[in-house]
C-alpha cells in the first residue's frame, strides 16, 4: 500500500504513492508523523502521546533546533532513494525538507527569533483550552 499519499507533505504537494520500498514508506511515514507534531503544536494537547514524545518534539522550538530536524529528515530521504537505486517523485518531498532545513539555518545564523503560528497551537490557542 503506498505511504507517501498518507503523509502530510505528500499530500500538501501532491506526489502520486509511488514509493520504492518498505524503507522509503517508512521514512515517509515517520518523517510525516513528526513534522505534523512539530508544525501543528496543539496535537500535543489533545492527541495522547507520551511524555517522552512530548519532550522530544518540544525541543524543535528554535530555528537551529527546527533546522537540524528537517536537514536530518531531508537526509534520510534520500539515503532511503540512494538505498533503492531508484529516482522516484518522493525526490520533491528531500528537496522540500532541504530547503526548509536551509531556511530555518539562514533565520537562525541572522539570530531572528522563531515565531510560533497562534493559528496552528502557539501561546494563544495554549491559553485558550488551559
Amino acid at each position: 500500500m503506498p505511504v507517501c499519499s498518507q503523509t502530510p507533505h505528500c499530500q500538501i504537494f501532491g506526489l502520486p504513492g509511488d514509493t520504492v520500498n518498505d524503507l522509503t514508506d517508512i521514512s515517509q511515514s515517520v518523517s510525516g508523523f513528526v513534522l505534523v507534531f512539530i508544525e501543528i503544536p496543539l496535537l500535543l494537547r489533545i492527541c495522547p502521546t507520551s511524555a517522552k514524545f512530548d519532550a522530544f518534539i518540544r525541543r524543535f522550538t528554535t530555528n537551529y533546533m527546527r533546522a537540524a530536524i528537517y536537514g536530518v529528515m531531508s537526509l534520510i530521504q534520500w539515503l532511503s532513494l540512494i538505498v533503492a537505486r531508484s529516482g522516484s517523485s518522493l525526490i520533491a518531498a528531500a528537496v522540500v525538507l532541504l530547503i526548509a532545513a536551509a531556511f530555518y539555518a539562514l533565520a537562525g545564523l541572522k539570530h531572528q527569533q522563531f515565531v510560533g503560528s497562534k493559528t496552528l497551537g502557539g501561546q494563544g490557542v495554549a491559553q485558550m483550552i488551559v
